[in-house]
């Protein structure tokens, strides 16, 4: 009679139950947070998209007075874009140096463009270098040219649909 019977387990409650609960209350509220900035921010723009929006801001240089701010300012937007997208250093070169390099790369982009870059380039040079005046519709020409290129040479081709594959008969 001296030896007593097992007795169930006695509940001993948490001390803090709220307290587990607020932590992954705040944790799942600061993932939550987390994964809905990260779904929110801006997609990286590629450089063809920022080379347009650059073009655009050249717009208000078109004055008849001094063509040659526009000339600059739009010869640095396609040679920026170009060091962008390509290996090739364009931005602090003589449109003759460039042009030359140009050549050594048969197999680059810009060799199916060489020609209407050149002719691009020369323009604008014209345009800074010998003083030439442009009336407001060729600025508006050399811009339109300048966009033409930068979508050409960097504006992602679209995907190409697979054919429908017949249903077997």
């Amino acid at each position: 009679e001296d030896i007593l019977d097992i007795r169930g387990p006695i509940h001993i409650p948490a001390a803090f139950p709220w307290a587990s609960w607020a932590v992954g209350s705040i944790a799942g509220v600061g993932l939550g947070f987390a994964a809905w900035k990260l779904l929110r921010r801006p997609r990286r723009k590629l450089p063809y998209e920022i080379a347009l929006e650059r073009l655009e801001q050249t717009r208000p240089l078109m004055v008849l007075e001094s063509p040659e701010p526009f000339s600059f300012a739009v010869s640095e937007v396609v040679r920026f874009f170009i060091e962008e997208c390509l290996p090739v250093r364009a931005a602090h070169r003589t449109t003759n140096e460039f042009l030359h390099d140009l050549l050594k790369l048969p197999d680059s982009v810009l060799a199916e463009h060489r020609g209407a870059l050149e002719n691009f380039l020369t323009h604008c040079d014209l345009t800074k270098f010998a003083r030439w005046s442009l009336t407001v519709p060729q600025m508006e020409a050399l811009l339109a040219s300048a966009r033409e290129f930068v979508i050409a040479i960097g504006k992602p081709a679209p995907a190409k649909k697979r054919p429908a594959t017949p249903a077997p008969t």
